[in-house]
């Protein structure tokens, strides 16, 4: 008797497209990565059009590239978690592969829950290159506050952080403000010899788009870390103001007193204690009943998890905790094949 006809491997890809960088990654029904690729900044509401396209269609090639799938490969389902149009990233997803299956739009804070929690409800505090909290409950009602970019809001963000810090070291050159090593810090990473220079690098320069003025959080950080007051306070203020986000949430969908899980998602929360142990200090005091995941796994894990579940693959911890170790495992080769 012959066999049976092996079913033919199925694929998925994630998509992250955000304000400082785009990833792709391409994942079999088992959850491991077989492709991965990154891009510049995405969200065109802050980039030139070009630049969002540009982004995504570099992450794309390079993910297809490192799959090994052939020319214009089949996928049976894409997950995008990024607040681009879809105008940005679909003609470029068109020229580079066939679909075989659904195009999921799960927006960034949806992805970022999938990526902690194997339930589609839950409170979500995205703090990356801008800022907002999500929240969705049991009963399926949503609602967001925040994510007015740079200019409107954005509070306990990288940019903020950045932009904080950057006013702080000024503050501080003018005797306007108390002493920071921040002063020092940002001049040496931005290799200036004149701290007034800042006013070109912000204007016409290195810090004219958001994401560079985002680049300058880890700095802030690490200067809080060794011990700087003001550092430390930007990174308390910061997290004063998430929970303000995450409180104003709950608030407007009556659900303060609910029992919730809470995501931290994006590249401030790399901080660790510095900000999460304020910020949970503050929830407590108006949300009692939210915790705060450990996991912070990226959110590309989560679009490659939605993208699985529309397949009919069930999300269990097991799957997502596998999904975050192979997405780190292809971070850490994609940077080290690009270190140079």
């Amino acid at each position: 008797m012959k066999g049976k006809t092996p079913l033919p491997k199925r694929y998925i890809m994630g998509l992250d497209g955000g304000g400082t960088k785009t990833v792709c990654a391409i994942a079999d029904t088992d959850g491991n990565i077989i492709g991965y690729g990154r891009g510049g900044p995405a969200n065109t509401h802050f980039v030139k059009w070009e630049i969002g396209i540009s982004s995504f269609d570099k992450a794309i090639q390079e993910a297809l590239v490192s799959a090994n799938l052939g020319a214009k490969p089949a996928l049976d389902a894409i997950c995008i978690g990024s607040p681009t149009p879809k105008d940005v990233y679909l003609p470029v997803l068109e020229k580079q592969i066939v679909f075989r299956g659904p195009l999921i739009t799960a927006g960034e804070a949806r992805a970022a829950l999938a990526s902690a929690h194997t339930q589609p409800w839950g409170l979500v505090i995205v703090a990356g290159t801008g800022s907002f909290a999500w929240l969705k409950t049991r009963d399926g009602r949503e609602h967001i506050i925040g994510g007015w970019g740079a200019l409107l809001g954005d509070e306990g963000s990288a940019y903020w952080i950045g932009r904080e810090g950057i006013k702080a070291a000024i503050r501080a050159h003018d005797h306007r403000g108390p002493e920071t090593t921040l002063t020092q810090a940002i001049m040496d990473v931005l290799e200036l010899s004149d701290l007034r220079q800042l006013i070109w690098e912000v204007y016409r320069g290195n810090l004219k788009y958001r994401h560079q003025v985002a680049a300058l959080s880890p700095v802030v950080a690490a200067e809080a870390a060794e011990g700087d007051i003001v550092a430390r306070d930007i990174l308390h203020r910061a997290a004063y103001e998430l929970s303000l986000l995450a409180t104003s949430c709950a608030t407007a969908l009556n659900a303060q007193h609910e029992v919730l899980p809470c995501v931290l998602s994006g590249g401030v929360f790399a901080a660790e204690e510095l900000i999460i142990k304020p910020l949970e200090a503050f929830l407590q005091e108006s949300l009692p009943n939210v915790t705060i995941l450990p996991n912070r796994a990226p959110q590309i894990v989560g679009s490659c998890a939605i993208a699985l579940s529309e397949l009919g693959i069930k999300l269990t911890d097991a799957l997502l905790s596998k999904l975050q170790c192979e997405i780190e495992k292809a971070q850490s080769q994609y940077s080290a094949n690009h270190s140079h």
